[in-house]
């Protein structure tokens, strides 16, 4: 009987199966990752191109081209000198001057269109950065006056590192001026509103022989100064209050004392209508003396005591005459009328200038400066502590004899950190901060800013407190020129755009007008007429 195999199926039974692994999981891509991808390739395309396009709405002209200064035609000297891709040689005959200016053809990475370029270079063991406009690509001037006051020796390599920044082996120019101040001449700073002379030359009159006239009281503007009252007439009277005392207590930091200031008083925002009509006053007197009679009792009073003018273009000449004869400036500190934007500071310098001619001064020289950049606000460019050097400009013409880099020492930028900030127009609002929907808001703003735009774009803390302030510099003997200019440049209806369309922009355009011209045309078929 043969022997049953223990294999064999039992009757019923189903059959066997093979043994298979089972599928594994089917990967599914969730929703979130499709997200995310789509969020980074939008940043990745989108943050270059808003972050440019803001930056170049802040900057109002096109970077793509040269600076235009004719330094050939003012005083000092200029010296040719070879840069390399790493930086150059120091030339000889530097020793008896304190500011020099480096004219360099040089154009930003791609780096360079949306983050901050910048160039990098040691004297006297210390670093400095001057910060440029992105996108860049022409004509600059550097300042390299630390490199000056150092003494460089002649020969002697310096090192020139640029951070998005570049530049071909050129032939250079390096302009030389001599006009620091002597330590025994006599300052007069003409500020047109409190906290104009502590954001332009602070480090210029701390601790000298200096003195300080504010034009106007500076009550225009925002309101943020009085907690209580909801009445405006008084908001008004708070802020003028509040600045008046600013211009006047603020120098005592610099070391000025209580007589060495005084404030006019004139009505803020309203000088360009004083001008127009001389004789007209845009104030009742009985206001203004009230004003000034509260003004003497806080300072001595470098103007006759007891005075009760009214607010008129001619007496405010005419204080101004009478302060500098009183005061005997070699050194007038003013705004530039031709590269200041505030119709403020243009007509503070055009009553500064009436006021030379009144008071028959003619030995010294102007200090001029820029708060309100014509071309642009965000200038100076860079952040704190970085060097401030020649702003665009596109117009050429004479704008000056020669230039003054004022150094300041890390100490100073700190003093005049404080000043600034002791300045109630320069702070943010008390009250506003108190609300928490206002601190989030002003922190996203702060955060949209520095992603998409820059950080701090018009803050004078940024823009002010730098290694150096700059002034452009004209001998009292060409006053009558500058004030020539400044009466043309209003005529022409000042400010005009001095900027022009840049390299790629001016590209594009001919290409356009030129569309369909690079063939020759075909020639008329017989007996075409």
């Amino acid at each position: 009987m043969p022997a049953i195999s223990e294999e064999t199926n039992t009757p019923g039974a189903a059959p066997d199966t093979p043994k298979t692994a089972p599928n594994p999981p089917r990967r599914r891509w969730r929703p979130w990752f499709f997200l995310a991808l789509t969020l980074l390739v939008l940043l990745s395309v989108g943050w270059p191109v808003a972050r440019t396009q803001n930056y170049l709405a802040l900057l109002r002209y096109e970077p793509d081209q040269d600076f235009q200064y004719n330094l050939e035609h003012t005083g000092g000297k200029r010296l040719e000198v070879e840069v390399t891709a790493d930086g150059l040689r120091w030339p000889s005959d530097t020793e008896h001057d304190d500011s020099g200016f480096l004219r360099l053809d040089v154009r930003a990475t791609w780096l360079g269109q949306v983050l901050d370029p910048y160039l990098e270079y040691r004297a006297g063991g210390v670093t400095y950065r001057q910060y440029l406009d992105r996108d860049l690509d022409g004509i600059r001037y550097f300042n390299l006056s630390p490199l000056v006051a150092a003494k460089i020796t002649a020969g002697q390599f310096v090192s020139l590192k640029g951070t998005h920044l570049t530049w071909e082996p050129q032939l250079a120019q390096l302009a030389l001026y001599a006009s620091a101040p002597a330590a025994n001449e006599r300052i007069l700073v003409v500020a047109p509103h409190p906290d104009d002379a502590e954001i332009a030359a602070f480090g210029l009159y701390r601790r000298r022989d200096a003195y300080l006239v504010t034009v106007t009281a500076g009550e225009a503007g925002d309101l943020f100064y009085e907690p209580i009252s909801e009445d405006q007439r008084q908001r008004r009277r708070t802020k003028a209050k509040l600045r008046i005392w600013d211009s006047l207590s603020v120098p005592l930091w610099a070391g000025l004392s209580p007589d060495r200031s005084i404030n006019l008083g004139y009505p803020d925002g309203k000088l360009a209508l004083l001008h127009e009509h001389p004789d007209k006053a845009l104030v009742p007197a009985s206001s203004r003396a009230g004003a000034e009679g509260k003004l003497k009792r806080w300072q001595l009073n470098l103007l006759r005591a007891g005075r009760r003018s009214p607010a008129t273009w001619n007496n405010l000449v005419s204080e101004l005459a009478e302060v500098l004869r009183g005061v005997s400036p070699t050194v007038i500190v003013a705004p530039h009328p031709l590269l200041d934007n505030h119709p403020d500071h243009v007509h503070t310098t055009m009553a500064l200038l009436e006021a030379l001619e009144q008071a028959n001064l003619r030995k010294g020289k102007l200090y001029l400066y820029t708060n309100h950049h014509v071309v642009t606000e965000i200038y100076p460019f860079g952040p704190t502590g970085s060097m401030v050097a020649l702003p665009p400009w596109f117009k050429g013409g004479w704008l000056f004899e020669s230039l003054y880099s004022k150094p300041l020492a890390p100490e100073v930028q700190s003093e005049k950190y404080f000043a600034l900030e002791a300045m109630h127009d320069l702070r943010s609002s008390t009250v506003d901060d108190e609300a928490p929907w206002e601190r989030v808001r002003s922190g996203l703003t702060k955060a949209y800013e520095a992603m998409f735009k820059m950080s701090e774009p018009g803050s004078y803390y940024r823009r002010a407190v730098k290694a150096n302030e700059l002034f452009f510099v004209v001998p009292l003997r060409l006053a009558p020129r500058l004030a020539h200019l400044t009466a043309e440049s209003l005529a022409a209806g000042s400010p005009q755009p001095p900027w022009t369309l840049g390299k790629k922009k001016r590209l594009k355009a001919s290409l356009i007008k030129n569309k369909g011209r690079s063939t020759p045309s075909q020639p008329p078929s017989p007996g075409a007429s």
